[in-house]
């Protein structure tokens, strides 16, 4: 299936021509070259979140069990628009998991 430069949508394919409901036409050889691909969305940035900086340590939250001070995050999200996002902390030293919801 080829599809047009312009608009993205399949084109009709006829012998040495090539339409498009957008009005774009194109003549072709004999061979029809399946070379053209729709473009792939450009990928985003990593946002303001530094992950190398909590990689080796964790997150900083102070376990209640153990007191450690550094933990793995889970953030589960919210279940309805109204309440705030569940978020999970593993601690690293225990594995004590404490949840959190304000």
């Amino acid at each position: 299936m080829k599809f047009c430069i312009n608009c993205g949508r399949p084109v009709e394919l006829n012998k040495n021509e090539v339409k498009c409901s957008c009005g774009f036409t194109k003549i072709v050889g004999s061979k029809i070259s399946f070379s053209e691909k729709i473009k792939k969305p450009e990928e985003k940035g990593e946002g303001i979140f530094i992950s190398e900086k909590f990689e080796e340590k964790g997150f900083p939250h102070i376990c209640k069990k153990c007191r450690y001070e550094y933990a793995d995050v889970v953030d589960l999200g919210s279940f309805y628009s109204d309440e705030s996002n569940i978020r999970l902390f593993r601690c690293k030293k225990c594995d004590y998991v404490s949840r959190d919801a304000k």
